[in-house]
């Protein structure tokens, strides 16, 4: 699992403080998504957030343990109900199992559970100094982000520093 995954499942749990306590997920996934990317959490709606939900849904899936029961979840989870599909995506992030029986599972690590604290813990406008120098992204943004060629090409800076 890719740890902006990871990142994007907390942030449904209500793990995110980047976006204030309480907030709906998708206002904290605008947020974190903010701060990896640099673009203002506005642009992070509608067709860009269900792309951003989409690719996460699918590294999810590839590295969970039971990959048919949890899309029975997504697809059954509102039979009374038409929600769009960022809606339908973030609820399974919020029923998503992370461990069993004192181990992880799905493919959640302690590696990626901690760096998730860190990610989801701070914002960037309250600390500069990890805009670019510290503060390794872990891949660029989704091509439908209208800053995606200043994502990647800062994402191969940083990566040839380190």
């Amino acid at each position: 699992m890719e740890q902006r995954t990871c990142n994007i499942i907390m942030c449904c749990k209500g793990h995110c403080k980047l976006a204030g306590e309480n907030a709906p997920p998708l206002e904290a996934i605008a947020a974190y998504m903010s701060a990896e990317c640099a673009c203002p959490k506005e642009d992070y709606t509608g067709k860009l957030m269900e792309m951003i939900l989409r690719e996460a849904l699918f590294d999810y899936m590839a590295g969970a343990d039971k990959p048919g029961y949890e899309l029975r979840q997504l697809l059954q989870q509102y039979a009374t109900r038409d929600p769009n599909l960022s809606e339908r995506i973030y609820t399974l992030f919020q029923l998503a199992q992370v461990r069993d029986d004192n181990r992880y599972v799905n493919g959640f690590t302690d590696k990626l559970l901690r760096q998730s604290e860190i990610d989801l813990g701070a914002s960037r406008d309250s600390m500069p100094c990890l805009l670019d120098e510290k503060k390794i992204v872990n891949y660029p943004c989704s091509r439908a982000c209208p800053l995606f060629e200043d994502c990647i090409t800062k994402w191969y800076q940083v990566r040839k520093r380190t």
